[in-house]
């Protein structure tokens, strides 16, 4: 898990700022599963990394090492909690 900042970039609201990006990168590939952003939203809390107002969150899937892979979301749920 990782914090870094994006200084004078690009933000959602077209302007340009600084702020903090997280990232949860795994470390041993997977097959398939379920994903929890509220469960990296806990860990990141527990490490300190402090969230702020969220304005986006991203899945990303890469394959690497020269594979090839494939990804099928077949369910997305999101639920907001004020």
């Amino acid at each position: 898990m990782y914090q870094h900042t994006q200084v004078n970039q690009p933000d959602i609201s077209g302007g340009k700022s600084t702020f903090p990006q997280f990232f949860s990168v795994r470390q041993s590939a997977r097959q398939c599963g379920h994903i929890s952003i509220s469960e990296h939203f806990k860990q990141w809390a527990k490490l300190g990394l402090t969230l702020g107002k969220m304005e986006e969150a991203r899945i990303l899937v890469e394959v690497g090492g020269g594979l090839t892979g494939s990804i099928d979301f077949t369910t997305a749920t999101l639920t907001a909690v004020k």
